[in-house]
């Protein structure tokens, strides 16, 4: 959990948590499989929620159809239902492209199940780069010794989206004692070229 960064809402007053965004860097060439790591008797439907999440990714593409190496992947954004419609979302969301920025990510990405959700990502300018449908998953729920459905107050079939924000990053200034290293190689071969001729 260290490499991850986090993005949280507390109500005023009581200071109770309301909202959560989590998300870390991905590269490309990074295969970790988080529902791997599940325990047993979470069951098969959490691990099912895992592998959608990881479907949509794949189904997307982002490192291809972005051009990039990296983004930010934001694993967990919610808001309790209390406090829903009051801001929070777009303002988790603002963090997380603020933190992508800041760690000079090219792009922030996300994975919405949620109508209301996926319309705060539309007005914040991210695009849709896949959709994969879903039906019925029931989560073990430890407090009731059962099997729940994981968010009460979204329909239980619909689909999961995967949204982007690109960012345009500054360009890279080096300076002269960065390029030098650079420098001495192109001339090197420069040199080598002219006496092989």
């Amino acid at each position: 959990m260290s490499d991850m960064q986090s993005c949280c809402a507390f109500r005023e007053g009581d200071k109770k948590l309301v909202g959560v965004a989590v998300a870390s860097i991905n590269y490309k060439g990074d295969h970790v499989r988080s529902e791997t790591r599940i325990r047993p008797r979470q069951g098969k439907a959490i691990f099912d929620i895992m592998t959608l999440k990881s479907c949509v990714f794949a189904k997307a593409r982002p490192y291809e159809v972005l051009e990039i190496d990296h983004f930010f992947r934001v694993h967990v954004f919610c808001v309790d239902a209390e406090h829903q419609g009051k801001g929070i979302g777009t303002a988790l969301i603002n963090c997380c492209v603020s933190r992508a920025r800041m760690l000079l990510a090219p792009a922030c990405i996300v994975a919405l199940s949620s109508a209301t959700d996926r319309s705060i990502a539309r007005r914040l300018e991210f695009t849709l780069l896949a959709e994969v449908p879903y039906n019925g998953f029931k989560v073990y729920d430890d407090e009731k010794g059962s099997f729940e459905y994981p968010f009460e107050h979204l329909e239980q079939k619909g689909t999961l989206a995967c949204m982007a924000f690109t960012i345009p990053l500054p360009p890279v200034r080096l300076s002269r004692q960065s390029l030098l290293p650079i420098l001495k190689k192109k001339a090197k071969k420069g040199r080598t070229k002219g006496k092989s001729k």
